[in-house]
């Protein structure tokens, strides 16, 4: 795991799932090139709005068989806006990503879920695995948010 905490040490944080399932594509274009600059360019997303890439998954290395990125917000600091930074970069990175994907000549379908959970050093795969599940439903071009998301932004 990335993410630096001690063993004792418990906080709350938003836990961002940004998958990219490509539909077809150009063949005279690279689908290495258009995930980099995908990650490129969510990797910027990302620290605009405080965000840490925990991990990245790539196809048939990973449990999602398409490109995704782990997101967290609250570490190392813990902000009472982590949900709606979340959604702002769901928002920003879908954008790019079709933006992207024109560039290149590929389709893609793109999904965004978004949970908060209590992390510790050990934990990280508790919100990743909620955010899968919710990843299966196969829902294109959304961004899906959890119940405590949703009132953690409401207001």
């Amino acid at each position: 795991m990335n993410i630096q905490t001690s063993a004792k040490e418990r906080r709350k944080v938003v836990g961002l799932l940004i998958e990219i399932e490509q539909v077809s594509s150009n063949e005279k274009n690279s689908n290495d090139e258009f995930f980099a600059d995908c990650l490129h360019s969510i990797r910027q997303i990302t620290a605009q709005y405080d965000g840490f890439i925990d991990k990245i998954f790539q196809p048939k290395a990973d449990l999602l068989g398409n490109n995704s990125v782990f997101i967290v917000f609250g570490i190392p600091e813990r902000r009472e806006d982590n949900p709606t930074r979340a959604i702002l970069t769901a928002i920003s990175a879908q954008e790019t990503i079709k933006s992207i994907s024109l560039k290149h000549q590929i389709t893609v379908n793109t999904r965004a879920c978004i949970d908060t959970g209590i992390l510790s050093s050990d934990e990280t795969s508790v919100i990743l695995e909620s955010l899968i599940k919710i990843s299966s439903l196969k829902i294109p071009e959304q961004i899906v948010i959890t119940a405590d998301i949703h009132r953690l932004t409401e207001g």
